[in-house]
């Protein structure tokens, strides 16, 4: 018997695009799920410490709210050192900032459907003091008097926990 040998030239590869499409989908879910989003994060130039201590998490359940004092980015001259208060993208005012962190505290404390759940704990002389941490990122070019608003504000809501972000000079 003779083989033939087929010579047909007309034949289509076709080639199927659900599986490299089902591909490219899932790498497109996987870096968007395992890319750290950050928030919240303003232009601050922090401040040099000397000394200080490296912040650890031990913790996964703690919280922390973050609040930026940035200079004024309103009529602001380069020898201006006037700052505004940032929290959650937004600007406050010392009255305002009490009333947010007021809120923020009493959520904390809620129960789970409509807060956090987490109780209160008893400070000196029975005051009952609120779990949140509060860190405070400060342009070192902006004038003091917007820490010490923060500090008052953080104390007449009954958050005692807070904490300075800082940067080590290099050397």
């Amino acid at each position: 018997m003779k083989k033939r040998k087929k010579t047909d030239d007309n034949f289509e590869v076709k080639m199927e695009m659900t599986p490299m499409i089902d591909c490219v989908f899932l790498l497109i879910m996987f870096f968007i799920l395992t890319t750290q989003i950050t928030v919240n994060i303003e232009d601050v130039v922090l401040p040099f410490a000397l000394e200080g201590k490296v912040q650890q998490h031990k913790d996964t359940n703690e919280l922390m709210l973050i609040l930026n004092v940035r200079k004024n980015r309103k009529n602001a001259k380069p020898s201006d050192r006037s700052g505004e208060i940032v929290y959650q993208a937004r600007v406050y005012n010392p009255k305002e900032l009490k009333a947010k962190l007021d809120d923020e505290v009493a959520y904390d404390a809620a129960p789970p459907p409509r807060g956090r759940g987490r109780t209160k704990e008893e400070g000196p002389n029975g005051v009952q003091l609120s779990r949140l941490e509060i860190l405070i990122r400060y342009d070192k070019s902006v004038r003091s008097e917007y820490l010490r608003q923060i500090f008052e504000q953080c104390q007449k809501a009954g958050i005692y926990k807070l904490k300075l972000a800082t940067t080590q000079p290099e050397g």
